[in-house]
């Protein structure tokens, strides 16, 4: 089963900040070198540790304008082609009222007062076009009529709609208001929904955003970096779906013990680049790591990522239960390295019947069981982590 990574995140960077129609705040942090930065990272390290990215676009395409600008038409047609990429037409839409904005950014709710928090709505049958959002992306760009029609027949090949509706999340969530159900989330019975204040408004309407955005990775099998925590409504799915976090940060950590940097602080550096990162994901070893470390994340019964890596690299068995640990562990030479384990290895280790007993198993340190030839057979996830280093190096 392919594992996909949903990323709303992008086009919310690109709704502020190439069509500019979202707010952005005058925090430091959200200048647009910054953002940018952050939104290259955080796709790059996505296309490496996922099967697939599913990209979320609005109707107007903007999220692919950042996909052309970093990755280039013949690429991400490519990663289109070879369906690494997936784009979700997001159909369903919630909306609430707030009023009118006063000059001092507070609301004047007496416009709204008496209508509902928040109310569903979808796309009229043209908007489902995919024709009509590539058009939007590409307007951006010149380029001619034969490689426009080109990229749009395989990039529509690739677009994903959800079934989910946005009628169904704000029913679910003012059902779950009405009963008193979200309490424990700040949000208490207190007053009908069409008396809402402003902080109310937008309390409810991210709480129905969430459940409905929970509803369609369910729905549809996709994992995501956002955190659903809040949501005791759907806790059954956001276990999986928020798996896709645990896998970033578990990667993280797994570099870390090796003493590397995360994947997204090498790309945020310049350490790594695009053309790295598509070229290190096209390799077995890093494949085979992407089915690992997705399964892994995926479990509840882990305790830490650092002792499943272990387990991985020197095999399921209690070591130190083992022939070669009971001995190593005797004469108190546990972890002396590689000496020890070419020892053991010729006459000393055929004395005490250790002839065949695995290099790892005697002792030898993490970094020196991977410098032998032969030493475990297939594939474990040291190997995805020597290709990172490598590529630093490069």
């Amino acid at each position: 089963m392919k594992n996909t990574v949903f990323n709303a995140n992008l086009e919310l960077y690109c709704l502020r900040y190439i069509s500019r129609v979202a707010p952005i705040t005058d925090d430091p942090e959200f200048k647009q070198d910054i953002q940018r930065a952050r939104m290259i990272a955080l796709v790059f390290e996505q296309f490496l540790l996922f099967d697939k990215v599913a990209i979320k676009l609005d109707r107007t395409g903007v999220a692919l304008v950042f996909l052309i600008d970093e990755l280039g038409l013949n690429d991400l047609e490519a990663l289109l082609e070879r369906k690494v990429i997936e784009l979700v037409l997001w159909t369903p839409l919630i909306f609430t009222g707030k009023g009118i904005p006063n000059a001092d950014g507070t609301y004047n709710l007496e416009e709204v007062l008496g209508t509902p928090p928040i109310v569903s709505a979808n796309y009229i049958k043209q908007d489902l076009d995919p024709n009509v959002s590539l058009d939007g992306a590409l307007r951006y760009f010149k380029i001619d009529r034969d490689r426009r029609r080109i990229f749009k027949r395989i990039a529509s090949k690739q677009y994903v709609y959800p079934n989910q509706t946005a009628e169904n999340a704000v029913q679910l969530t003012m059902d779950a208001y009405d009963k008193n159900y979200l309490a424990p989330l700040g949000l208490p019975y207190s007053t009908k929904p069409e008396l809402f204040d402003f902080d109310q408004r937008s309390q409810i309407s991210e709480l129905s955003h969430d459940i409905l955005e929970t509803s369609v990775l369910a729905e549809l099998g996709y994992v995501s970096y956002d955190k659903y925590s809040s949501l005791s409504l759907t806790q059954s799915s956001v276990k999986t779906i928020e798996s896709g976090l645990k896998v970033s940060d578990n990667t993280s950590e797994i570099l870390q013990l090796e003493n590397l940097p995360n994947i997204q602080a090498l790309v945020m550096s310049g350490v790594l680049g695009m053309k790295d990162l598509l070229t290190l994901r096209n390799k077995g070893v890093v494949k085979d790591y992407r089915v690992w470390i997705n399964n892994v994340s995926k479990s509840g019964d882990y305790t830490k990522i650092s002792k499943e890596y272990i387990d991985e690299v020197i095999g399921k068995r209690n070591f130190m239960e083992s022939t070669g640990g009971k001995f190593l562990r005797t004469t108190g030479m546990f972890g002396v390295g590689l000496g020890i384990g070419v020892a053991l290895g010729g006459p000393v280790g055929a004395a005490l019947g250790l002839v065949g007993v695995k290099a790892v198993e005697l002792g030898l340190s993490l970094f020196d069981t991977f410098t032998l030839d032969g030493i475990l057979k297939g594939w474990n996830p040291r190997m995805f982590v020597d290709e990172i280093a490598k590529a630093t190096k490069e």
